[in-house]
């Protein structure tokens, strides 16, 4: 109920699994993309002052959750791009685990947790982020 009433988020708990989830909703959106792309495109967003909360899945190979505001419109070449970079947009409807769910590989965490008060940073905004750090040279395609 907290992250419901601090944040407004769409949040439950689902009673197969006893996991905090949050609904991707037509407020709140989320982006997947694996840890290392994930730190390069938050240094971006915090150098431009807009990152905003990221969900760290546990596992071997860790992917981050980027929350964001409202999904728009998106070109198939853009999405292509994107799909080779292995991100993964979230449709209207996913479960996503919350903070301090447990996953078969772990405990989930914030890698960057929310503020109260504070919007969720613009869906582009972080797509655009995300393709920049992908030709860093840190953040090779797996």
């Amino acid at each position: 109920m907290a992250y419901q009433h601090l944040y407004g988020w769409p949040t439950g708990v689902d009673p197969a699994t006893r996991r905090l989830v949050l609904a991707v909703s037509e407020n709140v959106n989320a982006i997947v993309m694996r840890a290392e792309l994930g730190v390069e495109t938050q240094s971006l967003l915090s150098q431009q002052m807009l990152a905003g909360p990221v969900i760290a899945l546990p596992g071997d190979c860790p992917d981050w959750i980027f929350l964001t505001g409202p999904a728009t419109s998106i070109s198939t070449r853009t999405l292509s791009a994107l799909s080779h970079l292995g991100v993964r947009l979230q449709k209207l409807g996913t479960f996503i685990p919350l903070p301090p769910s447990r996953l078969d590989s772990g405990v989930v965490r914030w890698a960057s947790g929310p503020t109260v008060g504070r919007d969720l940073p613009p869906w582009t905004a972080v797509l655009a982020a995300t393709r920049s750090a992908s030709t860093s040279p840190m953040c090779g395609v797996r």
